[in-house]
């Protein structure tokens, strides 16, 4: 008999699927209403698309300021998000506007 397990399935990348979007964060960062473990995005508006150029897609330099004015939080807060998350979050945010424009 052995004592092999099945290594578990990869968790599923979670996709944006309705607005507002709560993005749990993987620890509490100080944000001006004071610490959240979660970052809440409103739903991106035509003028969004516009003014951070979304209809060629999402790129690197984009996502600071777009994630800043979808969580009405300024810049320097959204600094604080451990990397791991903002790369995740930019992750679902560039999924979310190829689908849209698929």
């Amino acid at each position: 008999m052995s004592n092999d397990t099945a290594a578990p399935a990869p968790a599923k990348i979670s996709e944006i699927t309705a607005w507002p979007y709560e993005f749990p964060l993987s620890r509490a960062v100080e944000m001006p209403e004071g610490l959240s473990q979660v970052l809440v995005l409103q739903e991106p508006t035509a003028k969004d698309a516009f003014e951070f150029d979304l209809l060629t897609g999402l790129s690197a330099e984009q996502v600071r300021p777009l994630v800043a004015r979808l969580a009405v939080t300024p810049p320097p807060f959204v600094d604080k998000i451990p990397a791991a998350d903002i790369i995740a979050l930019s992750a679902r945010l560039s999924r979310f506007f190829s689908k849209a424009a698929a």
